[in-house]
């Protein structure tokens, strides 16, 4: 039997609330770190140029592996992905503690960025199996808000934890709620697979099929310019708080409650009026957010730009993975989202280390209207796309 959704139209199955737990457990193992490492590799010696580069080099494992990564989870089961995905996060997590030098840091993130990518390339794919047609963008939306309480939480304790203790027991703490993303993975029970059902590269016998899903191009190049703003958002913000005496934490708890509150209501609206009704509006609040961000120096504005770009990724995300699942058949949905997900982390990444170089010779005014900029082109590269087909 292929994988369906649920004939009665529910979301909140008891698979559905295991990927979600499985899914908040690993984001709050990714955020917990997030803060951190930028700091971390401050004390070891890095420059600022190296931090974007230790905090964007997961992409380069993680774009690498997703594609693969989706076609393999389209031939051996969604499920056995994401637990060996998960279990990599721990090992990934834990190594942290050895890591003494910028080199070895970047050598486990390299690792970290595999473990990420199968557990971050499954859950979705999984989620969309699951998820009622009718409903889709509303599931998605639901779906990230264990990504969103994750990024409310994670960064205050990491704060906390890493003030109180030090780098080392923060890493741990990372590595234990990996463990609980492991523990959960474990339960969810995959809706059946035909066993005849072809992968992209067992059908076509291309190898590019398998490398890029070419139905999911126009929701991954939007994607991918979306998430360069991203990248730059999260891998400095920490650095401008902490630059005018603010805390980082704090930030990250005002985006990620938008995101919590936004995303369900943005995948209504690309259910009812369209994947692109919801899509637009939210690339406008992100380009306002980031423009206001070049110019925060206290904190009401910085929160104001976090309650702007919360809003903005929590209508773009959901919907363009929402209209990536339109996009694919069951049996290739591990490959649509291993697309997807790859160039969200080519976004992340390369966000992350052109905008650190570019940081390490201006300012941090330059850096975010450079990346308000980038998200206008991101506008007109989707709706192009988008008017041509």
């Amino acid at each position: 039997m292929k994988a369906t959704a649920p004939p009665n139209g529910r979301l909140f199955t008891l698979n559905f609330v295991l990927i979600w737990v499985s899914t908040f457990f690993a984001f709050t193992s990714f955020h917990l770190l997030l803060p951190i490492l930028p700091l971390y590799a401050i004390n070891i010696g890095g420059t600022n140029a190296e931090v974007g580069l230790i905090i964007g080099i997961l992409a380069v494992t993680s774009v690498t592996a997703r594609p693969w990564i989706g076609h393999e989870s389209d031939r051996r089961g969604k499920k056995l992905i994401l637990v060996w995905g998960a279990l990599a996060l721990v090992i990934s997590s834990f190594s942290y503690v050895l890591a003494s030098t910028v080199f070895l840091l970047l050598v486990f993130r390299l690792f970290h960025g595999v473990a990420w990518a199968a557990a971050t390339t499954a859950s979705p794919a999984l989620v969309a199996d699951l998820s009622p047609v009718t409903r889709r963008g509303e599931t998605m939306g639901w779906y990230g808000t264990a990504s969103s309480v994750a990024m409310a939480l994670a960064p205050l304790l990491a704060v906390a934890v890493n003030a109180a203790y030090g780098f080392a027991p923060t890493f741990l703490v990372a590595a234990g709620t990996a463990v609980v993303a492991l523990g959960a993975a474990s339960w969810i029970r995959e809706p059946g697979r035909s066993p005849t059902s072809a992968s992209p590269r067992d059908r076509t016998g291309s190898p590019r099929e398998a490398i890029i899903y070419r139905p999911a191009l126009v929701p991954s190049t939007a994607m991918f310019v979306v998430a360069l703003t991203y990248g730059s958002l999260i891998t400095f913000v920490s650095l401008l708080a902490y630059a005018n005496n603010l805390n980082p934490g704090v930030f990250f708890l005002v985006f990620a409650a938008f995101l919590i509150i936004a995303r369900p209501i943005g995948g209504k609206i690309a259910d009812a009026a369209g994947r692109s009704a919801a899509i637009i509006p939210g690339m406008i609040a992100m380009v306002i957010a980031l423009a206001l961000l070049a110019f925060a120096s206290d904190l009401p504005l910085l929160l104001l730009t976090a309650s702007l770009y919360g809003i903005g990724f929590s209508f773009v995300n959901p919907s363009l993975m929402a209209m990536t699942a339109d996009r694919a058949a069951p049996e290739e949905r591990g490959a649509a989202m291993g697309t997807f997900s790859a160039a969200m982390d080519l976004g992340i990444g390369l966000g992350a280390i052109v905008l650190g170089f570019l940081l390490e010779k201006t300012n941090f005014q330059v850096l975010y209207l450079t990346a308000a900029g980038i998200g206008v082109g991101g506008m007109l590269v989707y709706g192009i796309a988008v008017r041509r087909r």
